[in-house]
């Protein structure tokens, strides 16, 4: 089973970003474009995992602590290998950050093997581009908010692959007891 850990999109805002690719980029037309449903930021890709380590990654997923946060696709981008049209942020929140070392550290203690690549977080509009990749009319300024993470298995189907969650953990402010300075008298 192939499996990753990601963000999902609320539906509103797949919508957002469809409804951007087919006003702002029109080249998306002609390239292999990814469906509106299948939208999602990836944490981190895990490729194949067999039911022990999947064990093993549930168990260390839950323990991640990690507060809600929102960030603004903003970006539109395109890597040649492999030949991907991509949306993301230009400013990281500091708490998609964190969160994405949590799933990579989690993922290792679980006994999986990851890619070194630099974490770039997107949203993939198109497979299989083929260059010159023209840029949009104008760029997207889509905010999201996050308030959970989840575990993606990859499954192919006659119809093209799907991402269904398999698995959800809710971010969470972690709770801190509260400090009191006690006076003289002791309260």
């Amino acid at each position: 089973m192939r499996y990753f850990i990601g963000l999902e999109l609320p539906s509103h805002a797949k919508q957002a970003v469809d409804a951007w690719r087919e006003k702002a980029w029109l080249a998306g037309l002609n390239q292999k474009p990814v469906p509106a449903p299948n939208f999602h930021i990836t944490l981190a890709f895990l490729g194949q995992v067999t039911e022990p380590q999947l064990d093993r990654l549930q168990t260390a997923l839950g323990e991640i602590d990690c507060a809600p946060f929102a960030l603004t696709i903003d970006h539109f981008g395109y890597w040649q290998k492999p030949p991907v049209a991509w949306l993301g942020c230009s400013e990281k929140p500091p708490q998609l950050s964190s969160l994405q070392l949590r799933c990579v550290a989690a993922s290792r203690r679980a006994g999986l093997q990851l890619s070194e690549r630099e974490y770039v977080p997107h949203i993939t509009l198109a497979r299989k581009c083929m260059p010159p990749v023209p840029p949009p009319l104008f760029e997207p300024n889509l905010p999201i908010e996050f308030s959970a993470f989840c575990l993606f298995e990859s499954v192919s189907t006659d119809r093209g692959v799907t991402y269904p969650v398999r698995l959800r953990w809710p971010l969470t402010v972690p709770f801190r007891s509260p400090s009191h300075k006690m006076n003289s008298s002791g309260h």
